[in-house]
């Protein structure tokens, strides 16, 4: 079975793009406080990258990283 970006965005609680835009932001886990948003989320290339801390990575990085274990550990 293959995975999108918008199979992970509900079972991480992240909200669905405004609009059915193609990419946008949420609070990046590493480096946001508050109300910053600096992670964006492209759904057409199934990517996300924080500009501000620099993490990036595809679908299963951004499922490890939200659940907190190292992505070596999914058994997808």
């Amino acid at each position: 079975m293959l995975f999108t970006m918008m199979d992970i965005l509900p079972m991480l609680g992240l909200p669905d793009p405004p609009q059915r835009r193609p990419d946008y932001y949420v609070q990046c886990p590493s480096c946001d406080h508050g109300r910053d948003k600096h992670l964006n989320i492209d759904l057409v290339k199934d990517v996300y990258r924080c500009p501000r801390c620099g993490i990036f990575g595809g679908i299963f990085d951004l499922y490890a990283l939200y659940i907190g274990i190292p992505r070596a550990q999914l058994n997808f």
